[in-house]
C-alpha cells in the first residue's frame, strides 16, 4: 500500500514534533495527516474523538468510509 491510495488519517501524539515525526517515518504527505494539536492541545483521551468530529466538519471523513 502507499500513502496515495489512504484516506486522511489522525496520528494521535503528545506534540506537533512527534506526529509529524510518525508521518515522515510513514512516508506521509502533509495531507493525509489530519492534525488539530495546534489549536485544541493535547486533549488525551479525547483528542481522536474531537479529531474525528473536527474532520467530519471539514468534510474530510464522509459515510461509509
Amino acid at each position: 500500500m502507499n500513502p496515495e491510495g489512504l484516506r486522511p488519517v489522525r496520528i494521535t501524539g503528545a506534540n506537533l514534533r512527534i506526529i509529524e515525526a510518525a508521518r515522515r517515518r510513514l512516508g506521509l504527505p502533509e495531507s493525509k495527516v489530519f492534525v488539530n494539536i495546534e489549536k485544541y492541545g493535547n486533549l488525551s483521551g479525547a483528542t481522536c474523538p474531537v479529531a474525528l468530529s473536527k474532520a467530519v466538519d471539514q468534510g474530510l471523513v464522509r459515510e461509509g468510509w
